[in-house]
């Protein structure tokens, strides 16, 4: 029951209240009359009277009085203002037309006066009201179901049926009002009737066609908006050069715009309201001022540069920042990419209980070419030949052919692409660097008429090109087919010197140890115990435990494998238990049969990549050749890590075992020769050179005198470790360095224990930018320095550059708010003011249990013993 700004929380006690403060009254006009008879007039009713306001207000307080009042706006809490400052808001969207860049100048405030119909603007406010009304009749249809099925509250649900469907007949009746100024040929009047006959009835199945009738209202009145708004733009110059004006502008530039107007802007507005609280988001949340001592500032204090856009991130960053303090809506300004961070959404303002408005600043673009990715590997050695591999994706571009160029030091080289039905395509460079050092490698094409951004039209990455070559021994006990092609593989690598001998001649290798030791790789292939000497043996232990050098032993025969296993120090040459002996597996069949894999999680191990992609890895490895025998490998040693497995069986074929500070791999298979079945060398020889840059220890990319210094990636994603290596005598350091002041200096610690003359380092948590990456001795420079970019792979804010309203969307659903567009952001206000008040929670003033209640009641009392006191009653 609420009376005026009076409110009885238990109505139901009145008649109790009402017979008490009867008896209350008839007690006091009983017992008072004798004991005031002798006062003067006056007094005799103020005495008697007091006792009775005292005992009534007493009595009312059963009834739970209290006093309600309306929030005022700046009461319901501040105005959250998310503005999107990722690099994608800094695109210039193309695929406006000149009804939608129309409807945006009417939302800047730059047309001239009554441009505009102010009547078919009014008409869509109206229409969007309506919506809203549509949902609470069909939940109230709903529920009428529901308690027709149950046969318990039906009564109850048709009065909310009825309740519903006269405030929906209401608002449709201003909305029919208004739209006499609409062609009959649009059969608006005929869809107006067909919504209010849809309004007498009452199964929740009707709901359906009302939606679809709601929605054909109002594309009616934005068709007819459309057609106003297009021939404003053609006959009136004024129109369409603020029009032009705005078309030039980006994203971020029309938000700003569209927020810091003087005097009519959004922050001024709602203002004048509410406080305002703004933040910037891009990789992270990040509170910024917006008020000056004028007034609001005129221009945002970011730009559009961040590399990641977390939406999501950004939205739960907010519950935090903002817990506790009440919040009566968020308003986020975004294109709606969601780059990095959680791809679902998180509808933050439901937690916050705030409806979020995101205002899709987005367009689609009509033209627009972006590298997307840039594959090359983090080094070369001086004359071997790389390849270079881009991916292009463009919008407006489908069969169109495209220059893309290449230059890498004194490489210049170029090609033609044509993008494909999805408009995209893949180029491939061969890239072959014959200086070392650090080279430049840069990818672009040329700027295309109408692109949308030119930002992602070019990729550059930092490429090691290593002096150093790869020293191979490799021994054979025979000359095998296999040895043969590998060695012929080995030596046509200009990035290997490799030195081969075949030992089944009864000669003895004429290498001393000093000589042995000074390899990368060593390659045993059938190589009998009897074949070399002790003190050759013990070398090629040291290289492989104490030097951290790599052993490869090709298994292709069980007596020298017997040998190694009961010889305990040639046990680390083989990467299973030495009492058990490992067996050839023949196929008897005149086909091969036996296929190698590779082994489950080994997808990213480089030494085992036939492709670059892993789905054409998958598909070469599966169209190799089969193997007629390999060898099944018991039970394998604890350090062996599986590479290859036969495919049938899933018997392990090609291992790496850690031994020492070094590695012994094991391939027991002798057939690779077959893969060279119809493509020649390409798959066989990739495999045998992958398998050797995995082995080996890549030589360092800088030296002076006898101090290497290396990094093992140039470049890296945010958030990725990068590991420095050294080589010195003394003590050394790392300083790492940008725009020519110091970031962070690194201590390196020592690999290979007390007394190495290697150290390592480890650099990480770098924020995006360009470095300098430089060595220092005993604390004093050095002149070896290498470059280090931290950058994601490819601009992934400018790979897809159309706005994402689907993901806006899901931001705000159940939240109460909704995705409005650029061009209708100047409603906001007043949708503000709407969910305001429909969801505004009025203050309440207790009175039954206030400190008023009590202080009344004790004043009350209080004067009557002090008169009664005054004049000897008492």
């Amino acid at each position: 029951m609420n009376i005026g700004r009076l409110l009885l929380n238990s109505p139901n006690l009145l008649p109790a209240v009402l017979i008490a403060a009867g008896l209350v009254f008839i007690v006091v006009l009983w017992l008072y009359p004798p004991q005031v008879r002798l006062l003067p007039a006056r007094f005799r009713w103020i005495l008697p009277g007091l006792r009775v306001l005292a005992l009534l207000a007493l009595a009312s307080a059963i009834l739970r009085p209290v006093m309600i009042r309306p929030r005022t706006a700046s009461e319901q809490g501040a105005i959250a203002v998310i503005v999107d400052s990722s690099k994608s808001m800094s695109v210039v969207d193309s695929g406006r037309t000149p009804a939608q860049l129309v409807a945006l100048a009417d939302a800047m405030g730059q047309l001239p006066p009554d441009t505009r119909a102010t009547q078919l603007s009014q008409m869509i406010q109206s229409w969007m009201a309506l919506r809203p009304l549509v949902e609470d009749l069909a939940l109230a249809r709903t529920a009428l179901d529901y308690a027709k099925l149950t046969g318990q509250g039906v009564e109850s649900a048709q009065q909310r049926v009825r309740t519903s469907g006269a405030a929906m007949a209401s608002a449709l009746k201003v909305f029919a009002a208004e739209s006499a100024s609409i062609p009959p040929g649009t059969k608006l009047s005929e869809v107006i009737k067909q919504v209010h006959e849809n309004l007498g009835l009452e199964e929740a199945s009707a709901t359906g066609a009302l939606r679809t009738d709601v929605q054909h209202l109002g594309d009616i009145i934005r068709q007819q908006q459309v057609a106003r708004d297009e021939q404003s733009y053609q006959t009136n110059p004024a129109v369409r050069e603020a029009c032009d004006e705005l078309s030039r502008m980006s994203r971020f530039d029309l938000v700003q715009r569209l927020l810091l107007r003087p005097k009519t802007g959004l922050l001024a507005r709602l203002g004048a309201e509410a406080p305002i609280i703004a933040f910037s988001l891009n990789e992270k949340l990040s509170p910024i001022p917006i008020a000056t001592q004028n007034g609001v500032a005129s221009a945002l204090p970011m730009r559009p540069v961040g590399l990641r856009s977390d939406l999501t991130g950004g939205l739960r960053d907010l519950q935090d920042q903002l817990r506790g303090q009440t919040v009566q809506a968020i308003l986020l300004f975004s294109d709606g990419r969601q780059v990095g961070g959680e791809a679902q959404p998180a509808a933050a303002g439901s937690v916050l209980g705030a409806p979020l408005f995101a205002v899709s600043a987005g367009g689609q673009i009509k033209r627009d070419i972006a590298l997307t990715r840039l594959s090359i590997p983090a080094s070369q050695y001086v004359g071997e030949t790389i390849t270079v591999r881009a991916d292009v994706r463009g919008i407006g571009f489908r069969g169109s052919m495209l220059d893309v160029k290449l230059d890498a030091g004194e490489v210049h080289d170029s090609r033609r692409v044509a993008l494909d039905d999805r408009q995209q395509a893949t180029i491939e460079f061969p890239l072959k660097l014959t200086t070392p050092g650090v080279e430049k490698v840069r990818v672009s094409i040329p700027p295309q008429e109408g692109e949308a951004a030119l930002d992602n039209n070019a990729i550059e990455r930092s490429l090691k090109v290593l002096a150093d070559k790869v020293r191979v021994l490799a021994l054979a006990g025979a000359p095998s087919w296999d040895f043969q092609y590998i060695r012929n593989c080995l030596n046509r690598a200009n990035w290997i010197r490799c030195q081969d001998y075949i030992l089944d001649g009864g000669a003895p290798l004429a290498l001393s140890r000093a000589q042995i030791l000074d390899h990368d790789v060593i390659l045993l292939s059938a190589v009998h115990e009897s074949m070399l000497s002790s003190e050759q043996w013990e070398a090629i232990d040291e290289f492989t435990n104490s030097r951290g050098g790599t052993v490869i032993v090709i298994g292709t025969d069980e007596s020298v494998l017997s040998e190694y296993a009961a010889n305990e120090s040639l046990n680390d040459l083989i990467p299973y238990r030495p009492r058990q002996n490992p067996r050839w597996r023949t196929w008897p069949g005149e086909d091969a049969f036996f296929r190698l894999v590779p082994a489950p999680g080994t997808e990213n191990i480089d030494a085992i990549k036939l492709a670059d992609t892993p789905a054409e890895n998958k598909r070469r490895w599966e169209q190799l050749p089969a193997m007629f025998h390999f060898m099944a490998l018991p039970e394998l040693k604890p350090n062996a890590q599986v590479l290859l497995l036969e495919r049938d069986s899933n018997s392990a074929v090609l291992t790496d075992s850690r031994v020492g500070s070094g590695r012994v791999m094991f391939f027991g298979a002798d057939e690779t020769w077959r893969w060279r079945a119809k493509i020649g060398e390409r798959d066989q020889d990739r495999f045998w050179l992958q398998l050797l840059r995995y082995a080996v220890e890549e030589p360092y990319a800088l030296h002076d005198g006898d101090v290497a210094f290396d990094l093992d990636r140039l470049n890296v994603a945010p958030g990725e470790a990068v590991r420095a290596r050294v080589r010195a005598t003394t003590q050394p350091s790392i300083e790492i360095m940008q725009d020519g002041k110091d970031v962070r200096s690194v201590a390196m610690s020592r690999a290979g224990g007390e007394g190495a003359a290697r150290f390592e380092a480890t650099l990480s948590d770098l924020p995006v930018g360009q470095y300098d990456v430089k060595l220092r001795l005993g604390g004093e420079a050095t002149k070896l320095a290498l470059p280090l970019t931290v950058s994601d792979e490819s601009s992934p804010e400018t790979r897809i550059l159309s706005g994402d309203e689907v993901r806006l969307a899901s931001l705000v659903a159940g939240t109460g708010g909704d995705v409005v567009r650029l061009e209708d952001a100047g409603q906001l206000p007043q949708r503000i003011r709407d969910v305001r008040e429909k969801n505004a929670r009025p203050i309440e003033y207790s009175l039954w249990d206030s400190p008023y209640l009590f202080c009344f009641v004790l004043g009350c009392l209080g004067t009557e013993w002090a008169l009664r006191k005054r004049f000897g009653l008492a």
